[in-house]
């Protein structure tokens, strides 16, 4: 998720920049251009900032679409999920 907000950070900045550069010489184009960079980039943030996994409560994983150790494959996406508790007697009422 770094890289997607990493990403998006660079294009607005890229768009804002050619943008300026393009008012100076033909001013309603990069004026449009600036605009809807800057709307790109407000909906990739959105989508970016939508993504996210339930840090509370239980959750069932299938080893079939996370491997067969799921705290590495969430650890990689979610540095939080590195530490996660797998289902055991520890969790059990005794």
């Amino acid at each position: 998720m770094k890289g997607l907000k990493w990403l998006a950070a660079t294009f607005l900045a890229a768009v804002l920049i050619s943008g300026l550069a393009v008012v100076f010489k033909k001013g309603k184009t990069g004026a449009l251009m600036m605009y809807f960079g800057t709307v790109l980039y407000c909906a990739v943030e959105l989508a970016v900032g939508t993504m996210y996994l339930v840090r509370r409560g239980w959750v069932f994983l299938y080893v079939s679409e996370w491997g067969p150790d799921p705290q590495i494959t969430l650890g990689k996406q979610d540095s939080n999920f590195q530490n996660i508790t797998g289902w055991g007697p520890a969790q059990l009422v005794q």
